[in-house]
């Protein structure tokens, strides 16, 4: 288990490896969400233009979010690495710590 103070997007991929992966995060409300997806999923995906993908991209890493394939639930979802409490993929878990500790 390996803690850290915050995740970027680089530390996130790279974290990954474009491998199937649990997040544990904080919602909007408050309440705490498990999520298992993966990244590079493009199935379901209908004409995106690469300038529109490129600025989404772009416009995600300075926000230090993701896009995300949700798992069985087939659908895509934002993820906000600002509110990230665990991560586990490839076998191990990376733990954000908490400020203040």
């Amino acid at each position: 288990m390996t803690q850290i103070e915050r995740v970027t997007t680089t530390d996130f991929r790279e974290f990954v490896k474009g491998s199937v992966f649990t997040a544990v995060f904080t919602k909007k409300d408050g309440s705490v969400r498990t999520m298992n997806a993966r990244l590079g999923v493009a199935k379901f995906v209908k004409g995106t233009a690469p300038e529109v993908t490129a600025k989404r991209n772009a416009t995600l890493e300075a926000q230090n979010m993701v896009g995300v394939f949700e798992m069985p639930k087939m659908e895509y979802r934002t993820l906000n690495l600002e509110t990230l409490i665990e991560l586990r993929a490839n076998g191990e878990t990376l733990v954000v710590a908490e400020e203040g500790k």
